[in-house]
């Protein structure tokens, strides 16, 4: 018999692991060489494996400081999100038309750098759409500090 040195795992549900369990028991099987028995038969699910490859668009005809230029955007989208959800988590007060003001411009960034990439759908905001929103997260902010003040 060959020393077994290695050790995998996987994610499963413990529904299917109980169940797993009760056909090793019922086949008189550890866990483990029941698996191996079923891997090695060649027993499958029907169901395709999910690829991890994923699929790489053609950006060799890019340019490469427009790739940089979204690639910074992105990074402070990333930075946005992970305050926010930092505050979140701490409970810290956030200034929310700071943050819809940082998106826009980000936004209009975009807007401005897509069409070098393809045709793209207006991502910009109406002044009218910027006001309500300015309105609608002052009226929130408003609300929480008089519950404070309660």
């Amino acid at each position: 018999m060959v020393k077994k040195e290695t050790t995998t795992s996987l994610r499963l549900s413990s529904e299917k692991l109980a169940d797993w369990r009760c056909q090793a028991n019922a086949a008189n099987l550890s866990l483990s060489d029941w698996i191996r028995a079923k891997v090695d038969s060649g027993e499958m699910t029907g169901k395709p494996t999910p690829s991890r490859q994923r699929e790489t668009a053609n950006y060799a005809s890019v340019d490469p400081q427009l790739m940089g230029e979204l690639g910074h955007l992105g990074n402070n989208l990333n930075q946005i999100g992970r305050a926010l959800n930092t505050a979140n988590k701490t409970g810290r007060q956030i200034d929310t038309v700071i943050v819809t003001i940082n998106l826009i411009a980000i936004e209009q960034e975009i807007a401005r750098l897509l069409p070098a990439l393809a045709a793209a759908p207006s991502l910009t905001r109406s002044d009218e759409t910027v006001r309500r929103t300015k309105a609608r997260y002052a009226a929130q902010r408003a609300a929480k500090a008089k519950a404070r003040a309660d």
